[in-house]
């Protein structure tokens, strides 16, 4: 097939990406097979025999196939695949690619000897990612690289010694990554991190909101049982955490307490824990000598060894607490902050109160709790009382119905079962009974903690000896136990993500932002050149939002249709622009920005010959421009000691004359001239933009 007709994908993996089809090429066999023999026979009569072949992971090893046959066997193939694929002992390297960041490649120790030579055979190199981290796992183990052989080079200007490739496409409007998430200077999101065991919990809330970054702990464990932990060391320096743990099962606490006390010690400014639900709540009173208040006593030691931040004490959220005391049980530096669930119930599954519905609680101390939260609505309490020789459960008192003279004649409709936790449903399965004798129509329950012992929840099944409830909602608070409910009628799971997400971020004094659940933005640069590219890094460390997650990418591909020395504005402003449009038509919409920069010199009111910079900034939305006079740079004429039309008229810029002529960066002459760098003054014209948008700083 003729190369000019391959398929090409634009936004294939990632937007701006120019993804070229191997398969186009790999349908033409005798084509690949003489392609694939001229680089053999040029690789070998430049490095001579003995030669392996390093096999690039994916389509890297269909064409070292090819490598291999015209050597007639005589080169072995070493495979070098993504971390996981390969057996036995191997070692890795990471490496990012034009589409994706942080993967690894890995060998085979075995299969690299001290002094082998080998050649890394690829389909296609853009960023040579994958090319140099197999180099460098090669240099690891002793051994050597001496060429790349590669189906498409799609580098663009990139030079790397030695690469030998068959078809060099013009790939118009490829992309390739400059820097992935990019970090800039004031990172201020919060850092959540959990433990395993509310892992799901922790990633639910950090798409809440721009304002949260999530990072990763390691959890293992050494001989004995002891905990083995490890997190990103430095990340949470300077930074507000957020912690989010299960204390259902005591065994964990060990191991959550060192890592806790090792993230204070990094120096955090602040540290919330969300650990939803107490599970020793309930055993907060003592009815004999001997018996131990357990609420209490398990509170301080969990409490008891961590230190202050930076801002002071420990904040810990727990949801629907059993007994307001009990928030006074921790130790210093520790404070409790109690917060409910209730709220969101009334708003998400209660609804408007239209006098249809009215709520129930199972005993007098679940409405001495939580009454006064849900004040005004239509309420009914049950009490357990003597029967006889029997104690059932009866309604003991009904509050707010206006409408009837008699509230203890009130009619019950729908009627809403409240609580803190469920562990055997006994209660809630007796107080539905008490309702439907006193003539409630339908009867649900809403339950914050879902504690069950066993199998109890499928009693609440169709086919179950406590089925009857029309609703039964609880919150995710215990995952492992409501990951049990999916799929289990009655139960519905009410996610509480949103809830710990807005409490830790008022605690930590921080606006919140719009959701994550949008892709992460991507600034495309019009432009290749190391200073311009540092420029943009520098504008988007005074003027992007730290909080917003950003890549940075460049073409090689993007042309100015001008001279590659502008000279006067009109050509500066036309470069930019021309760079700007291009690119326009390349990026499409989402979220994305787009930087044209160009620099030229112009001959100003003064006579003067002046350095001039024009950027464009902006996407499908807005854009804005401006030429930066107030960032220009007087050029003396006896620096370059010519006129600048001859220096044009030799198809030089100012940069490549004063090397040839002085020895200086051509990419950065400025030192010559002023006390600056190019970048910085580039960056200051790009700061000046009067740019408006969600992720930009004023």
């Amino acid at each position: 097939m003729d190369p000019r007709n391959w398929n090409y994908h634009v936004g294939f993996k990632r937007p701006g990406i120019k993804f070229i089809d191997c398969g186009d090429a790999l349908e033409d066999g005798a084509m690949c097979f003489s392609a694939m023999s001229k680089l053999a026979e040029s690789v070998c009569s430049k490095f001579g025999t003995g030669l392996k072949i390093g096999a690039m992971d994916g389509r890297g090893l269909l064409f070292a196939g090819y490598f291999a046959a015209v050597s007639k066997g005589r080169s072995p193939i070493v495979m070098f695949r993504k971390a996981g694929q390969l057996p036995g002992e191997c070692i890795q390297e990471s490496y990012d690619t034009e589409y994706s960041e942080n993967n690894k490649m890995e060998v085979q120790k075995s299969r690299v000897r001290p002094g082998d030579r080998f050649v890394l055979v690829d389909d296609s190199r853009a960023t040579s990612g994958t090319l140099k981290a197999a180099t460098e796992l090669v240099r690891r183990l002793g051994g050597e690289v001496v060429a790349w052989v590669v189906f498409f080079d799609l580098a663009g200007d990139a030079k790397e010694p030695f690469v030998f490739s068959a078809f060099k496409p013009d790939v118009g409007h490829a992309w390739t990554m400059y820097k992935t998430a990019l970090k800039l200077q004031w990172d201020k999101r919060v850092v959540v991190l959990a433990h395993p065991t509310m892992d799901q919990m922790a990633r639910d809330i950090a798409l809440r909101s721009l304002q949260f970054v999530r990072s990763e702990v390691t959890w293992d464990r050494f001989e004995f049982g002891w905990p083995n932990v490890s997190f990103a060391d430095g990340l949470c320096v300077n930074r507000d955490v957020l912690f989010v743990c299960s204390l259902l099962h005591p065994e964990h606490w060990i191991e959550i307490n060192a890592l806790l006390i090792a993230i204070i010690r990094q120096g955090i400014r602040s540290l919330t824990i969300a650990a939803p639900f107490f599970p020793t709540a309930t055993n907060e009173r003592v009815t004999k000598p001997g018996v131990v208040a357990s609420a209490e006593t398990t509170m301080q030691l969990f409490t008891a060894s961590l230190p202050l931040t930076k801002r002071g004490p420990v904040r810990m959220i727990i949801l629907d607490l059993h007994a307001d005391l009990e928030r006074f049980y921790a130790r210093d530096p520790v404070v409790v902050e109690p917060r409910t669930v209730l709220g969101m119930f009334v708003r998400e599954i209660f609804g408007a109160n239209d006098g249809t519905r009215c709520i129930c609680f199972p005993d007098e101390g679940s409405y001495k709790r939580v009454g006064n939260i849900l004040a005004g609505l239509p309420m009914v309490v049950c009490q357990k009382v003597r029967d006889g020789d029997q104690r059932i459960v009866r309604i003991v008192d009904r509050k707010n119905f206006p409408t009837h003279p008699s509230c203890y004649d009130a009619p019950l409709r729908e009627v809403w079962i409240v609580d803190d936790v469920v562990r055997t449903g006994g209660s809630i399965n007796e107080c539905r009974l008490a309702l439907l004798r006193a003539g409630a129509t339908k009867v649900s329950c809403f339950v914050t903690h879902a504690a069950f012992e066993d199998h109890v929840a499928w009693q609440f099944g169709a086919n179950g000896p406590k089925a009857g409830l029309d609703r039964f909602v609880v919150t995710n608070s215990i995952p492992e136990t409501t990951r049990m409910l999916d799929g289990l009628r009655p139960f519905e799971v009410l996610n509480i993500a949103d809830l710990i997400a807005d409490e830790c971020l008022t605690i930590a004094g921080i606006d919140r932002l719009p959701s994550t659940k949008t892709d992460r933005w991507t600034v495309y640069v019009c432009s290749a050149a190391t200073v311009k590219l540092k420029a943009v890094e520098m504008f988007l460390a005074r003027r992007w939002r730290s909080d917003v997650p950003v890549d940075v990418m460049y073409s090689t591909h993007i042309k100015s249709d001008v001279s590659p020395q502008p000279v006067g504005l009109t050509e500066i402003q036309a470069g930019a622009c021309n760079r700007y449009n291009s690119a326009l038509k390349l990026v499409g919409g989402g979220p994305t920005w787009i930087v044209a920069i160009e620099s030229g010199v112009a001959r100003l009111d003064d006579g003067g010959l002046y350095e001039v910079t024009c950027a464009y900034v902006g996407n499908k939305q807005t854009t804005v421009s401006g030429v930066g006079l107030n960032d220009k740079l007087l050029i003396p004429d006896e620096l370059l000691g010519t006129d600048v039309e001859n220096i044009r008229k030799a198809g030089q810029t100012i940069g490549t004359w004063l090397q040839s002529q002085r020895g200086s960066d051509p990419q950065d002459w400025y030192h010559l001239v002023g006390n600056r760098s190019r970048a910085e003054v580039i960056a200051s014209v790009l700061c000046e933009l009067p740019i408006t948008g969600d992720c930009f700083v004023y």
